[in-house]
C-alpha cells in the first residue's frame, strides 16, 4: 500500500475512534440531561466563543499556504520563525478578546440567544464566563495542528484530537453525578490538555515555542486574508449558530435536537471526509508554491471524485436509517422517544446536504491554497444569506426541522457557483468526467437504497426490537448495501474505485499473512 493511502486509512480509523468517543460523550450527556435547558445553555455558551472570535482559529487556514510558501522560498528555519510569530500574536489578541467578552457577557448572551430568559439565561451567562477562556488555547492548537500537517504529521495531529472527546466524556459524567456546572469546565479543560499534547507532538517534530513579536509582511498577509477565510471556513458553525438562535424561540429542546442531529451529521461528514481534506490541503499548497497548476487540478479532481463516490450512497443510507440510528445512539435515560423523533427529523434534513458540504470543503481548500479568499467570501456570504432566508420561510411550517433543511439547501444551491468560479480561475476541471461519475454513483445508490430499506425492515422483524437487534439490523443492512454499491460501481467501470480496491486488497493480504 502506498504511503498516502496508508496514512489516509490510519487517519480515517483514528477519526472513527475519536468520533466514537464523541458519541459516548453525547450519549452520556443525553442520558443525564436529555434535551433540557441545561444542554441548551451549554451549547450556546460553548458556541459563542467560536462565533465571535473564531477568526483567530481561522489563522490556521491562512497559515498553511503562507508557511509552505516561506519554507519553499526561504527554508525551514524561516518558516518556524513565522510560526512563533503568529502564535505569539494570537495569544495577545486572544487575551484582549477574553477581556472584552467578560465585560459584555450579559449583552452578548442577550443578543446571541434572544429567546433565553430566567434560569436558562443566567446559566448561559455563567457558562460563557468559563467557555470564553478556550480561545486562548484553540487558536494555537489549530496553528500547531497545521504545522504538523505541513510536516507530514497527519497521524500525530489526528491522535491529539482524541483528547477533547475523552476528557469531556469524563467531565460530563462528573457533571451528571455531582453538579451541572462542571459541564463547561470539561469544555475548557479538554482544550488545555489538547494544547499540551499537540505541542508535545510539534516539539518532537522539531518545533520550539519561542515567543516573538514582529509585524513581518507574512504576518500582515495572514491577518489580511483571515477575515474572508474565517467567514468561509466557519460557515458550518455560523449556520449552526443561526439555527440555534432561531430555535431559541421554539419549544424547549429544539436547540438540543438540532445539536444531536448535527452531531450525527458531523460524525458521518468528518469520518469520511477528514482524511481527504486534511491530506490534500498541504499538497494543494505545495503545488501552488511550485506553480504547478496541472498538479493542483489533478489533486482537486481526484479529491472531488472520491468525495462523490463516498457521499452519494452515504446520504441515502443516512436518510433511510436515521430513525433507528438515532434511537440506538441516544434513546435512554432522560432522552425519550419524543426526543429521538425530534432529533431524527433534524438529522434527515441535515443529511440532505451531506454531499454538497463535503464537496464545498474540498473546493474551498483549493481556493485557500492559492490564497484566493475574495471568491469564497462572496459565496459564503451568499450561503449565509440563503440560510437566513430559508430559516425565516421554513421555521413556521416545519419548526426546528425547517432550520436544518435551510442549512442543507443553502449548501446545495451554492455548490454550482463554487465550481463555476473555480473553473474561471483554473480553466477546465474535467467536470464532464465528474458528472458521468456522479450519474453512475446515483444509479448504483438507487439500487443500494432499495436493498438497505427492505433489508433493514426484514432484519428488524427477524431480530426483534432490542438495542442489540437494532444495531445488528443497521450494520448488516448498511453492509449489504455497501457491497452492492461497490460491486455496481466496479461493473460500471468507475476508475476511481481502484483507490478503494487497492486499500482493501492490501489490508486483506496483511490480515491473511498475519493469520
Amino acid at each position: 500500500m502506498s504511503s498516502l493511502k496508508k496514512t489516509a486509512l490510519i487517519i480515517t480509523i483514528i477519526s472513527l475512534i475519536c468520533k466514537l468517543f464523541g458519541f459516548g460523550r453525547e450519549i452520556v450527556q443525553a442520558y443525564f440531561f436529555g434535551t433540557s435547558f441545561v444542554v441548551d445553555a451549554y451549547l450556546m455558551a460553548s458556541s459563542i466563543p467560536s462565533i465571535l472570535f473564531g477568526w483567530l482559529t481561522s489563522l490556521s487556514v491562512s497559515f498553511t499556504p503562507i508557511y509552505t510558501d516561506i519554507r519553499e522560498k526561504h527554508g525551514i528555519e524561516k518558516s518556524k520563525q513565522f510560526t512563533n510569530n503568529i502564535i505569539t500574536l494570537v495569544f495577545i489578541v486572544a487575551m484582549v478578546c477574553i477581556f472584552i467578552a467578560l465585560i459584555f457577557n450579559r449583552q452578548i448572551v442577550s443578543i446571541t440567544a434572544y429567546g433565553f430568559e430566567g434560569e436558562v439565561f443566567e446559566l448561559t451567562s455563567y457558562y460563557l464566563n468559563i467557555s470564553i477562556w478556550t480561545i486562548l488555547f484553540v487558536a494555537p492548537i489549530q496553528i500547531l495542528t497545521a504545522y504538523l500537517n505541513c510536516n507530514d504529521g497527519f497521524i500525530q495531529s489526528s491522535i491529539a484530537t482524541l483528547v477533547i472527546s475523552s476528557t469531556q466524556l469524563l467531565m460530563i459524567i462528573a457533571a451528571g453525578i455531582f453538579n451541572k456546572l462542571l459541564l463547561i469546565y470539561g469544555f475548557l479543560i479538554s482544550n488545555i490538555v489538547h494544547f499540551i499534547i499537540v505541542y508535545i507532538f510539534s516539539y518532537k517534530n522539531r518545533y520550539r515555542l519561542n515567543p516573538k513579536l514582529a509585524f513581518t509582511p507574512e504576518i500582515k498577509h495572514a491577518f489580511i486574508i483571515v477575515i474572508p477565510i474565517f467567514i468561509s471556513s466557519m460557515i458550518n458553525q455560523i449556520s449552526a449558530f443561526i439555527d440555534k438562535s432561531f430555535a431559541s424561540g421554539l419549544v424547549e429542546g429544539s436547540i438540543s435536537a438540532l445539536n444531536y442531529g448535527a452531531i450525527m451529521y458531523g460524525f458521518i461528514l468528518s469520518i469520511f471526509s477528514v482524511a481527504i481534506t486534511t491530506m490534500i490541503y498541504p499538497m494543494l499548497s505545495q503545488a501552488t508554491a511550485e506553480g504547478n497548476m496541472k498538479k493542483l487540478k489533478d489533486i482537486f479532481s481526484k479529491g472531488s471524485n472520491i468525495t462523490i463516490i463516498l457521499f452519494v450512497p452515504i446520504t441515502i443510507g443516512a436518510i433511510i436509517l436515521a430513525q433507528p440510528a438515532i434511537s440506538f445512539v441516544f434513546e435512554r435515560g432522560e432522552f425519550g422517544s419524543a426526543s429521538a423523533m425530534m432529533t431524527a427529523s433534524a438529522f434527515i434534513m441535515y443529511s440532505v446536504g451531506l454531499l454538497a458540504v463535503a464537496l464545498r470543503d474540498v473546493i474551498i481548500k483549493v481556493f485557500y491554497s492559492m490564497k484566493e479568499t475574495k471568491s469564497t467570501l462572496f459565496i459564503s456570504v451568499l450561503a449565509l444569506a440563503l440560510d437566513f432566508i430559508f430559516n425565516i420561510i421554513l421555521i413556521k411550517p416545519m419548526g426546528h426541522t425547517g432550520l436544518a433543511l435551510g442549512t442543507s439547501l443553502s449548501a446545495i444551491i451554492t455548490i454550482p457557483i463554487f465550481f463555476i468560479v473555480l473553473r474561471k480561475k483554473l480553466g477546465a476541471l474535467g467536470l464532464k468526467n465528474t458528472m458521468i461519475l456522479f450519474v453512475k454513483s446515483c444509479v448504483s445508490t438507487a439500487v443500494m437504497g432499495i436493498a438497505v430499506y427492505f433489508g433493514f425492515n426484514w432484519l428488524s422483524e427477524i431480530l426483534g426490537g432490542g438495542k442489540l437487534s437494532i444495531l445488528l439490523s443497521i450494520l448488516l443492512s448498511a453492509g449489504i448495501g455497501g457491497i452492492i454499491y461497490f460491486i455496481l460501481m466496479i461493473i460500471l467501470k468507475v476508475k476511481e474505485m481502484d483507490f478503494f480496491t487497492d486499500i482493501i486488497k492490501k489490508v486483506v493480504s496483511k490480515l491473511v499473512i498475519r493469520g
